[in-house]
């Protein structure tokens, strides 16, 4: 992981972010600095396409931001997906807008969270009404302007995750939900 992030031009400064260079120039003169998390969202979606396709979905991303990530198809059907990442080293809540909540809000829209983790990637699969579902029974938390998704990782249990008292191990890695 370290050469390929020193190929990349970046160097680890260990507070979460790296600095990158121009060809030619070393490390040390480079002055540019990134979030470490920058790209994380797009690998997030490239994730979720890649495990689309191996079900064999037609699948693909969409260009134009409009609330969804993927369009897919299979067998003769539409599917819609926003796709979300979680850090599970920190504690700050996935966030959807209220707008695009309300905008792509369909029966064959998913949301799924990429739960990342340095052991492994998990795959949260949450169908649009049971969103809808958390949100009216206050499990998911209602702001002004979005809704925030506290997600937590029980420790020494390697599969559970909960949203405050909902366990959501039904939805881990069950690409099965998609129907």
């Amino acid at each position: 992981m370290v050469k390929a992030k020193e190929l990349a031009g970046m160097k680890d400064n260990k507070v979460g972010v790296y600095k990158t260079h121009p060809v030619g120039e070393s490390l040390e003169e480079s002055e540019e600095i990134l979030p470490k998390n920058r790209f994380w969202g797009e690998a997030a979606e490239l994730h979720v396409l890649a495990e689309l396709l191996y079900r064999k979905f037609q699948a693909a991303n969409i260009p134009v931001d409009v609330g969804l990530d993927i369009l897919a198809f299979k067998n003769n059907k539409t599917y819609y997906f926003q796709v979300k990442h979680k850090d599970l080293s920190n504690n700050q809540a996935i966030k959807i807008t209220k707008s695009t909540f309300e905008k792509t809000g369909s029966g064959e829209v998913y949301y799924i969270f990429v739960l990342l983790s340095e052991e492994k990637r998990d795959f949260l699969i949450i169908p649009y009404h049971i969103m809808n579902d958390w949100i009216r029974e206050k499990i998911v938390e209602d702001t002004d302007d979005g809704y925030l998704i506290y997600i937590k990782h029980i420790k020494g249990k390697d599969k559970q995750y909960m949203l405050k008292e909902k366990v959501l191990d039904n939805y881990l890695n069950n690409w099965e939900v998609i129907r």
